[in-house]
């Protein structure tokens, strides 16, 4: 198993994906690891044996990229459906209760976050020109809040610190801000969430220059 080479290299953290569509992420090439009828949530996927063995491995830090069995990565019409977040909400809620009973007292903590939120909000990987229209950032500020309830009412409920649950708002575009002015997840989604974290995709910044000094400075703009 992959996370086994990588936790025998040392590493304490792991990223790995949450998702429907583990089947195709992460396929049978020898034995039959998966369960033959597929989950209805990420709390019960996050059950199945591939994933319990990955979390019982001897990381301190596993990163999730998770999207829901309800909603996938569909976000258009999300704020103007109460049905879909209260859906969204609930999945998180569940697997974060599951996250927390299972893995009471391993100091672990788990991050779940969704895959670089600006590409999702300009409509596709690569698309830079132009703002994240109004009704999508609408759309992705009740998605990702309707995640941040579900982790923030177990976590609530479960009031165990010998183990951590938490959300990131995942962001990738930050430079279009920062130099442009442009409307990004950043700016327009990220003050409305207050997500436990801001996780950042950072290809658009570390990309330019090789020392930390011309890294930094596209950064520090404040």
């Amino acid at each position: 198993m992959g996370a086994q080479k990588i936790s025998q290299l040392g590493s304490d953290s792991i990223f790995v994906y949450l998702t429907p569509w583990f089947r195709s992420q992460y396929p049978d090439k020898s034995t039959a690891n998966w369960p033959a009828a597929t989950p209805t949530s990420v709390a019960q996927l996050a059950q199945t044996g591939p994933y319990d063995q990955v979390f019982h491995l001897p990381f301190k830090t596993i990163v999730l990229t998770t999207y829901t069995f309800a909603n996938s990565d569909y976000l258009p019409g999300m704020a103007q459906s109460p049905q879909r977040q209260s859906a969204e909400e609930n999945e998180f809620y569940q697997l974060t209760k599951y996250l927390y009973s299972r893995f009471s007292g391993t100091g672990k903590t788990f991050v779940l976050k969704n895959w670089e939120g600006d590409w999702v909000a300009m409509g596709g990987q690569g698309i830079i020109a132009g703002n994240v229209p109004a009704n999508t950032a609408q759309d992705m500020i009740a998605w990702l809040k309707a995640r941040q309830a579900g982790v923030t009412r177990a976590r609530k409920e479960a009031n165990d610190s010998s183990a951590q649950v938490l959300n990131g708002a995942e962001v990738n575009r930050v430079l279009d801000y920062a130099q442009q002015g442009l409307t990004r997840v950043i700016n327009a989604v990220v003050p409305q969430v207050r997500a436990d974290m801001v996780t950042y995709s950072s290809y658009d910044s570390t990309a330019i220059g090789n020392d930390a000094a011309s890294r930094k400075r596209p950064l520090t703009w404040r």
